[in-house]
């Protein structure tokens, strides 16, 4: 059975818990590599952004388990 997060009777998605952890973490990277001037280094800046998300997401539900059945 999944874990399900409940606020105010409103009741979600582990996966909506991860992405909402993930897109905070993917805006706190965007703004660090900004500062530091990777970006200029990169082909395609939003291509960038997603991809981290995508891996910040995975990296999330793997590692608070929230996706697992157990």
């Amino acid at each position: 059975m999944t874990r399900h997060l409940t606020l105010g009777g409103l009741t979600f998605s582990p996966l909506v818990v991860a992405f909402a952890l993930a897109l905070l973490a993917t805006m706190a990277m965007s703004a660090t590599l900004a500062r530091l001037g990777a970006y200029r280094h990169l082909w395609h800046r939003p291509l960038v952004e997603v991809s981290i998300l995508c891996v910040l997401v995975a990296a999330f539900d793997t590692a608070l388990g929230l996706g697992s059945s157990a």
